[in-house]
């Protein structure tokens, strides 16, 4: 299930692209270049990274699991991939493929690719904040990347997304195989009360499921796909919530209109599992991504 040969592949035909373009003419120009190249590409060339990739599906294993008390009366799915036995871990098999909005996991994504670009330097690259009064308190005050990721402000990540531009992150989105890549709805759903707190990531256009999820998560931290080791370095610190059963946990919530996620991985010296929970709109009460990390959190102590 996971296309290590066509990632890499990707990602260094992306670094001829987007990378340190200054204004968005440029962007659009080099980005030109970037599906220009990726059109030329040696089709034989295509045809053995997909059969490699086929092949480690075929290795591939699932074995079904029941955390089913885990959730109480909460609908939702679990997935977790073992990089030493190279399995996933499944409950409820037929949600897992299912799409959904991101959310606020998106944020993981966005601060990649503000990296990348040099749009973000460090953990302490600040955005000025506006002025405008929002209902969450933490982000009525200039914010550094570290706490922007904590308090999850969107108009922080906004204002990170549109200094890249939206053909830049187009082409991130397709090279890491990020659900459906679609970010037509550019300014969001209006799902939100003002423009700099929608986005496409937010119930709009952009769609992804949680074995996408694990997938993406995996490829971006395990396989040498040349993205910066700087950049993995400042996600792993802004992902870094705490140690469960001595394993160090990693995550991201995610809460929408009944869809709620917490994805991330965990690790203990070799051993790394990465994963997804998603809760779906069949619940009956509110959800979110806390409830989501709360399920991550039981399942990482029976580890």
């Amino acid at each position: 299930m996971f296309k290590k040969g066509k990632m890499m592949l990707g990602i260094s035909l992306l670094l001829v692209g987007c990378a340190t373009i200054n204004n968005e003419d440029a962007r659009d120009e080099k980005t030109a270049v970037l599906f220009g190249v990726n059109e030329q590409v040696d089709q034989e060339m295509k045809e053995e990274v997909e059969s490699e990739a086929e092949a480690k599906n075929d290795e591939t294993k699932e074995i079904a699991v029941d955390y089913s008390a885990y959730f109480g009366e909460k609908d939702g799915c679990v997935v977790i991939y073992n990089t030493l036995d190279e399995q996933y871990y499944i409950y409820n098999k037929e949600q897992v493929t299912e799409v959904f909005s991101p959310c606020s996991t998106f944020k993981i994504i966005s601060a990649l690719i503000g990296i990348e670009e040099q749009v973000l330097s460090s953990i302490d690259t600040k955005m000025n904040y506006g002025g405008d009064f929002y209902s969450i308190d933490s982000w009525n005050s200039d914010l550094t990347l570290q706490g922007a990721f904590k308090n999850s402000c969107v108009w922080y990540f906004r204002k990170v997304l549109d200094q890249v531009g939206e053909k830049c992150v187009k082409a991130y989105l397709e090279v890491l195989g990020y659900g459906n890549c679609d970010v037509s709805e550019w300014q969001g759903s209006g799902v939100n009360a003002t423009e700099d707190t929608n986005g496409f990531w937010l119930e709009s256009s952009l769609k992804i499921s949680p074995i996408q999820q694990v997938q993406v998560l995996y490829n971006l931290f395990e396989i040498d796909t040349q993205f910066n080791s700087k950049s993995k370095k400042i996600l792993k610190t802004l992902m870094y919530i705490d140690t469960i059963n001595s394993y160090e946990f990693y995550g991201k919530t995610g809460t929408g209109n009944q869809n709620a996620w917490f994805v991330g991985f965990v690790q203990k010296e070799d051993i790394k599992y990465y994963f997804a929970v998603h809760l779906g709109e069949n619940n009956e009460t509110n959800i979110s991504g806390n409830d989501a990390r709360e399920i991550a959190q039981k399942v990482v102590q029976n580890f």
